[in-house]
């Protein structure tokens, strides 16, 4: 049997004397479900943002749409099919002077 000095935890963590801890501890919270949910929902929904962004990153750098911003950036040439064609010519003379081994 417990005194009235033993101190017990309450589910919700609050710490108080056997004898007072139904009058002077609040209740317990209730697991509030559409909460839970909402930040499970808001946790998946962050990593799908993340994971949209690296592949979209990664899908541009494949596609040489970065270089290609960054051609742009360099001559200062406006978005076109001109520029786009000298963009490629520049890439392939790059490409054919790089020695290979092997």
């Amino acid at each position: 049997m417990k005194t009235s000095g033993d101190r017990v935890i309450a589910r919700d963590r609050v710490i108080g004397f056997a004898s007072g801890v139904s009058s002077v501890a609040p209740k317990p919270l209730a697991r509030d479900k559409s909460r839970s949910e909402s930040s499970i929902q808001r946790i998946i929904l962050q990593g799908l943002k993340r994971f949209s962004f690296v592949l979209r990153v990664a899908l541009r750098e494949i596609f040489d749409e970065n270089a290609y911003e960054r051609f742009l950036q360099r001559t200062c040439a406006p978005r076109s099919v001109e520029s786009y064609r000298k963009f490629l010519r520049e890439r392939e003379d790059s490409m054919a002077r790089k020695a290979r081994c092997c």
